[in-house]
This record gives C-alpha cells, structure tokens and sequence, in this order.
C-alpha cells in the first residue's frame, strides 16, 4: 500500500515536495472528511495543511485554497474548522496584498472570496474580509493583478 501511496500516513504526504503525493494525500484526506471518518491525527493534518498555506508558496497555494473553499462551503465539513478560525483569518491576511507570482491570480482570488464569505457568515466581518467582499461586489477580481 505505501509503494502505491507514495507515503505511510496523509500527514507524511502533506509535508512532501512531490505535488502528485501531496495531491493524492489531499484527496484521501477529502475523502475521509465527506465520509465523516475523521480522526484525531486528521485534525493535526488540517492544521498542517493551513500552516503550510501560510509559511510555503508554490504549487500548494491553489490547490490548497481550492480544497478549503469547497470544504468551507460544505455544512459537514467546515465544523472540522472550528478550531482554526485564527489561521483561516491570517491566511486571508497573508494573500489580502499579494498573491504568489505563479499562481493563477483570478482563480486565487475567487477561492480566496469564497473563504471570506464563510469567515463572515460564520464569525464577522473585518476589515480583511470586507476587502474580498469589495472584490467580489466589484467583479474586479477577474482582472485583478494585486
């Protein structure tokens, strides 16, 4: 099974460089949140996973911010993020000024209102979350070159 995997456990895979392991290990640990077969070391894998959103800029940027989004925007989900709310609002800091040179800047920001929106509806708005809802109201994120 870890030849086929690439990695012994979903927190191994995450810490890789390799983007294949890294997304395969997204999807397994996508998988167990929509299967509600989330355990304690999964938790610790979500916290990697944003504190390496934060800290790292590269391939990871994108993807991670696609699965956050989508997972935010899931009812069953985004009760795992509870005890996140910090890390998700300085990840919304970190990006509000730049977003990485190698991403795709339109597709980032979109993900990156997505995430605003549920910090808002679920927390408060702020003056970074009301930046993205500007944004978004504006459409000028499909154009944008923050």
């Amino acid at each position: 099974m870890i030849k086929e995997r690439g990695y012994r456990t979903i927190k191994e895979g995450l810490l890789f460089k390799d983007k294949n392991i890294v997304l395969k290990s997204l999807a397994e640990l996508s998988l167990k949140l929509y299967d509600d077969k989330v355990e304690i070391d999964d938790k610790t894998n979500l916290s990697l996973l944003l504190n390496r959103l934060i800290f790292e800029e590269n391939f990871f940027t994108e993807v991670v911010l696609n699965y956050l989004a989508v997972w935010l925007q899931n009812e069953k989900i985004n009760l795992y993020f509870d005890n996140f709310k910090d890390l998700i609002l300085l990840i919304l800091e970190k990006f509000k000024s730049e977003i990485p040179r190698d991403c795709n800047k339109p597709f980032v920001l979109s993900q990156l209102i997505n995430v605003a929106d549920y910090y808002m509806a679920k927390y408060e708005a702020n003056e970074i979350t009301t930046s993205y809802n500007e944004l978004k109201k504006n459409g000028d994120y499909q154009y944008s070159l923050i």
